[in-house]
């Protein structure tokens, strides 16, 4: 492992400077020298301002940090070499950065490397196509390239979310007081209250509801007028888009929601949105396809361990509920000999969400009255999720055989 060598963005950093302290920098020195040799130039832009650079695009597959900018730059640093502030590194959107090297040149060397794949975090290069923004369609093809890779573990969101929808923000802005039953009475929880809780489902829901969309208009309406445009859009599907509906309601994610005579006549309206109902721009989604939904891969998997756990809860369905706040079970390894442990093969995000310690809580309805038990978790063996094989290889020119006889003939 090639040692760091002092950096100006460290030293007043201290907890950067731990984050890459195991890192391996050789690739990084060795891809340096290479450009240096072949080309006489710097890996980095040489200047305090990207002026006359030469602009790529960074989107990051896996990773074991927080991106940020200067930690994105110290990635560059260690599969690039050259300068981390030389790269002057801006944030674009979730998990892709904007960098600049010295030249076209070098930028063309950067792409040819295509992807680097390093214990830390697995990258990929792309042209920012000289600082346009026809990098987008770079982004759209990595993206679809992205979502051919997962498997079935993975339940991919796709077609149906625009560009703004694929944001990672999950934070929006929603009334509650339509849905509160009659007689019931919200309390929000004081200032304390956990903000979010990540819950793994496991695999991929039975699809029974491919008839339903969710009608969405980017106007600003008033209780009165949503109302209003809740009814106008069954009109104009049964009228203009003549498609028959089973029944609509109101909708949390959108002006609601609304029930088709099959599949097929929803896919029709989903795709050939937007449409114009009156005064306002309404786009049909699917039902699973609103505003909340993001796509959110699992970074890493692995093993965990973990150490006591109550015999009378070693069933899939408790195991499965054990983990489901950091991570989703892909196998149980059930016939350990082991009576003092469970070994569970898991899909996370993030080393740092898998917990230290479980507790297990389990109680009763008529008196409250329950009991814990606390299952101290390890993690085992851990790695990237879904590594990619190889990328294809042409066959023989000339029309040779692609699998020749091994050995001597």
């Amino acid at each position: 492992m090639a040692p760091l060598t002092k950096l100006v963005e460290l030293e007043h950093d201290q907890q950067l400077a731990e984050l890459v302290e195991s890192w391996d920098f050789s690739r990084g020195k060795n891809f340096q020298n290479m450009v240096l040799a072949d080309l006489g130039a710097p890996v980095h832009h040489p200047s305090s301002s990207p002026a006359g650079s030469f602009s790529l695009l960074a989107v990051f597959r896996r990773y074991t940090f927080r991106l940020t900018e200067d930690s994105v730059s110290l990635a560059l640093h260690a599969c690039l070499g050259g300068a981390p502030a030389g790269f002057h590194v801006t944030y674009i959107q979730d998990r892709h950065f904007r960098f600049v090297v010295s030249c076209k040149q070098v930028g063309f060397k950067v792409c040819d490397l295509k992807r680097v794949i390093t214990e830390h975090f697995d990258v990929y290069f792309h042209l920012w196509r000289d600082g346009g923004a026809r990098w987008i369609g770079e982004l759209k093809r990595w993206n679809r390239e992205e979502e051919a890779g997962w498997t079935k573990h993975f339940s991919p969101f796709t077609s149906t979310l625009s560009e703004g929808e694929r944001r990672v923000d999950m934070n929006f802005a929603i009334n509650p007081a339509p849905y509160i039953p009659v007689g019931m009475v919200e309390e929000d929880g004081g200032p304390g209250r956990r903000v979010r809780t990540t819950v793994c489902l496991g695999v991929p829901a039975v699809k029974r509801h491919e008839e339903y969309a969710i009608a969405t208009t980017e106007d600003v309406l008033t209780p009165a007028q949503r109302l209003a445009l809740l009814h106008e859009i069954s009109h104009y599907v049964t009228t203009v888009m003549r498609k028959e509906i089973a029944t609509y309601s109101i909708h949390p994610h959108g002006v609601g929601i609304y029930k088709f005579r099959n599949s097929c006549e929803r896919d029709i309206l989903v795709h050939t949105s937007p449409h114009q109902v009156g005064p306002h721009t309404v786009t049909f989604v699917n039902h699973d396809a609103a505003m909340n939904c993001k796509r959110s891969p699992f970074n890493r998997i692995g093993w965990i361990l973990l150490l006591g756990y109550p015999l009378d809860y070693k069933e899939k369905q408790y195991i499965d509920k054990a983990c489901s706040p950091f991570a989703q079970v892909v196998h149980w390894h059930a016939t350990d000999y082991s009576l003092s442990r469970v070994l569970v093969k898991v899909l996370f995000e993030d080393l740092l969400e898998i917990p230290r310690s479980l507790k297990l809580k389990a109680g009763r309805t008529i008196d409250g009255e329950g009991r814990s038990w606390t299952v101290p978790v390890y993690i085992l063996n851990n790695e990237f999720a879904d590594m990619m094989p190889d990328e294809e290889i042409p066959p023989p020119p000339n029309n040779g055989n692609p699998h020749p006889h091994e050995g001597p003939q």
